[in-house]
């Protein structure tokens, strides 16, 4: 199953990403300060992008430096919050 998953400080910053990815119709989201600083929309089923590989790799890149710039993270934050909402 699939689920939305947040990770934050603020009620307020949480909201303001999870209604960011609702209006992509999925996808990533970081927000810092108040403001969505990068976003990548996974339109298909929430999970996949329409993007060609390039534009899919520097948007990526682009979302793990808005990620560290809120603080220290594993390697690969995303993929680890993903199995977050996984039943096992």
């Amino acid at each position: 199953s699939h689920n939305i998953v947040v990770i934050g400080r603020s009620a307020e910053e949480m909201a303001l990403a999870v209604n960011q990815v609702i209006q992509d119709g999925g996808g990533l989201c970081v927000v810092r300060n108040g403001q969505v600083q990068s976003h990548l929309p996974l339109p298909i089923a929430g999970l996949m992008s329409t993007d060609t590989a390039q534009s899919l790799a520097e948007q990526i890149d682009a979302l793990k430096a808005a990620a560290r710039e809120c603080g220290p993270l594993p390697d690969e934050p995303f993929i680890q919050m993903a199995f977050l909402s996984l039943p096992v």
